[in-house]
């Protein structure tokens, strides 16, 4: 039998340019650089957003390296799905933001890595465009976005005032939701998030929740650091 068959078995012939390669890691590291700072500046999380910018560009650089060497070997991209097949990403993503930043991450790595890359940066400045612009929009039109935080040692007051919680935040605040429900015997933590239109509605309110509900504990916090309350 032909020696060659075994070499062509054992190394694929995986035919990649290095130049072209390094010309899309690094049109993909200014793109990733880009959304990396977008989701700093304007994201919305209030936990984790140094973690998760900081994990962009790794994103995008490792999705354009696996889509380089893919699209030149069929047998490497059928090994790459069975090997995906058994990954399991246990990642907290808590917020629908998250998930949109990382798969536009994703988005820009394959878009890259197929080597399409004048559409896919135009894609990706049009993208970043449209969402600033809203954004800046949301911000302006609307209140300071909130989040707040009540304790009840007790563990059994919390989810019984409930209604009542809400009620009193509405007086003071707009877009009131809740984001978290946790309780127990010891200690119940409920977790709001509102929009106020001024910064000393925030002592007014509690004020109010402390004087209707002595026992908790009620902690404001804002997803931008030089706020202070």
């Amino acid at each position: 039998m032909d020696p060659s068959l075994y070499q062509n078995i054992l190394y694929p012939n995986i035919q990649i340019d290095p130049l072209v390669l390094v010309f899309n890691l690094s049109v993909g590291l200014v793109l990733a650089m880009m959304v990396k700072y977008h989701y700093f500046r304007f994201g919305r999380a209030l936990f984790g957003r140094d973690e998760l910018s900081n994990m962009i560009p790794l994103l995008t650089l490792t999705t354009i390296l696996v889509i380089s060497v893919i699209k030149a070997s069929i047998a490497l991209s059928l090994g790459l799905v069975g090997a995906l097949s058994i990954v399991r990403f246990r990642t907290p993503i808590k917020e629908p933001e998250q998930l949109a930043y990382l798969f536009f991450s994703i988005a820009i790595g394959i878009g890259i890595g197929a080597s399409v890359v004048l559409p896919t940066f135009i894609s990706t400045i049009f993208i970043l465009i449209v969402v600033t612009v809203i954004k800046l929009y949301k911000t302006e039109s609307k209140a300071t976005g909130l989040t707040l935080n009540i304790q009840d040692k007790s563990g059994k007051n919390l989810v019984n005032n409930q209604e009542e919680l809400i009620e009193i935040i509405k007086k003071f605040g707009t877009n009131v939701s809740i984001r978290r429900l946790s309780g127990s015997e010891k200690n119940s933590d409920l977790l709001f998030h509102l929009d106020l239109d001024q910064d000393d509605k925030v002592i007014a309110l509690t004020k109010e929740l402390q004087k209707r509900f002595p026992s908790f504990e009620f902690t404001f916090l804002h997803r931008d650091p030089n706020f202070i309350l």
